[in-house]
């Protein structure tokens, strides 16, 4: 969903611009590797011209709610049962850990995104990272860009452990869930319902 319009010279609602840039990333078409850059919108404007250009879509570089390119957009994940199951789960983690607001807690929501995302098929692994990437581009922390950019570097690698160790843990087969796997990234503060 898209709250308000997306455009290079606009600002933009900092949960459309996570979306777009997981969807992007999902999609082909936003670079992954883009993970210290927390808005990104020249970037980001870039990807979605070239996806309007292979969608035969007005090249602009915006999307308005509900309108061409946007809807565009939902189509492509509402036509890809996994896609979108696999965007739904790192959503709700992310949505989740910001709802908790607990320090130390986001290594645990990274790698239970991760966990529940991969699953047993030959791509399984790969679909997970790439949507684990698309994440760190979409929801990089505030407070690792303020600490400069050695702590972003020491934040993005930490983030990327717990999401790898995730990934290894569903494959493992030793956990029933991804709370269970995902125990040691837990702080003793976070609330229960998590």
């Amino acid at each position: 969903e898209l709250n308000n319009r997306f455009a290079s010279n606009t600002h933009t609602d900092e949960d459309d611009v996570a979306n777009i840039k997981l969807s992007m990333t999902a999609l082909g078409y936003y670079d992954e590797d883009d993970a210290l850059n927390p808005i990104g919108h020249k970037k980001l404007v870039s990807a979605v011209k070239s996806y309007q250009k292979d969608n035969g879509l007005k090249v602009d570089g915006e999307i308005n709610p509900d309108r061409e390119t946007h809807n565009s957009i939902k189509k492509s994940f509402l036509s890809d049962k996994t896609l979108r199951q696999k965007f739904d789960i790192f959503k709700k983690n992310r949505d989740d850990m910001k709802e908790a607001n607990t320090i130390g807690a986001d290594k645990y929501f990274h790698c239970m995104a991760n966990y529940d995302a991969t699953d047993d098929s030959p791509l399984g692994h790969i679909e997970s990272k790439t949507f684990s990437d698309a994440r760190e581009v979409a929801f990089y922390p505030k407070e690792a860009i303020q600490d400069g950019p050695i702590n972003a570097v020491k934040y993005s690698i930490k983030d990327r452990k717990a999401n790898l160790y995730g990934r290894k843990a569903k494959k493992s087969g030793q956990f029933k869930s991804a709370r269970e796997a995902c125990s040691v990234f837990r702080p003793k503060a976070l609330d229960d319902k998590y």
